[in-house]
C-alpha cells in the first residue's frame, strides 16, 4: 500500500488491522477510503460510527445512480459489522435500499443478423489517415462477441497481450485493477493471425493491436461513433 491510501485509511488503521486495508485497490476500498476521508474531515473519533455520520453517509446524492447509492450503504453496513464484531463503538445503518426494477429491454441477435453487422463492419470505407478502419472494426466487434470483452478491455490491447499461438488474450489491469485470460475460438484466433500478418506485420510489442489513426488507443466514445462516417 502506498504512503498516501495508508494516510487515507489511518482512521481505521489502528484497531481494525490489516483486513481492511487489503481491500484498498478494490471497489470496496474505494468506498471504505472516502469513508475515512469523510471522518477524518468530520473529525471522527478513530474507530467509532456515530448515528450523524452514517445517516449523512446513506443519503441518496443527487448525482449518483441507485446502483451507486445502493453499493455506498452495503459498503459502510460490512464496515459497521466487523467494526461491532471487534467490540468498537458504532452506528449501523438502519436504511434498507429497495431493489429497483430493471428498465433494459435486452436484443437477442439471430445468426443472420449478425452476419450483416460483421458485413457491413468490414465494409466501413477508409480515408487517409485511417486506412485500416474496415479491417479494425470487423475484427474488433467479433473480438467484443466472441470474447465478452468490455470495450475498454479490447480498444486497451496491445500486440504481446493477444496470444496467436495459443489463441488467448491476457487482459491486463482492467475494472478495479483485476487481470485475466480470455481465450478464443479457433476460428476468431485465425482472423487475428491474419489480421496482425496484413496490417500489423511491422507493429512493436507494446504497440495498440487496434491502432487508432494517432497511432494510439481508440478511445471508447470513438467507438460509437465507427459507423457515423460511413
Amino acid at each position: 500500500m502506498s504512503a498516501q491510501q495508508k494516510c487515507t485509511c489511518r482512521w481505521i488503521w489502528k484497531d481494525c488491522g490489516n483486513a481492511l486495508i487489503r481491500i484498498c485497490n478494490n471497489e470496496a476500498g474505494y468506498y471504505l477510503r472516502q469513508i475515512a476521508r469523510n471522518a477524518e474531515q468530520e473529525d471522527l473519533k478513530v474507530n467509532r460510527l456515530t448515528k450523524e455520520f452514517v445517516d449523512s453517509w446513506c443519503q441518496k446524492r443527487e448525482y449518483e445512480s441507485h446502483k451507486t447509492w445502493s453499493s455506498r450503504v452495503t459498503m459502510i453496513r460490512k464496515l459497521a459489522d466487523y467494526m461491532d464484531l471487534r467490540g468498537l463503538n458504532t452506528h449501523k445503518p438502519s436504511i434498507m435500499i429497495p431493489v429497483k426494477p430493471s428498465d433494459f429491454t435486452p436484443h437477442i441477435y439471430t445468426d443472420s443478423e449478425l452476419k450483416r453487422f460483421f458485413e457491413q463492419a468490414g465494409l466501413l470505407p477508409f480515408y487517409p489517415n485511417c486506412p485500416n478502419r474496415g479491417p479494425v472494426a470487423s475484427l474488433l466487434f467479433r473480438m467484443l462477441y466472441g470474447c465478452g470483452l468490455r470495450i475498454s478491455e479490447a480498444l486497451n490491447l496491445t500486440m504481446k497481450d493477444v496470444d496467436l499461438d495459443r489463441g488467448v488474450l491476457a487482459i491486463l489491469d482492467s475494472k478495479f485493477g483485476k487481470s485475466r485470460y480470455v481465450p478464443m475460438s479457433p476460428s476468431l484466433t485465425e482472423r487475428c493471425r491474419q489480421y496482425a500478418a496484413h496490417i500489423r506485420s511491422e507493429a512493436h510489442a507494446d504497440a495498440p493491436f487496434f491502432p487508432a489513426p494517432d497511432s494510439g488507443h481508440y478511445s471508447e466514445s470513438s467507438l460509437y461513433y465507427f459507423p457515423a462516417y460511413s
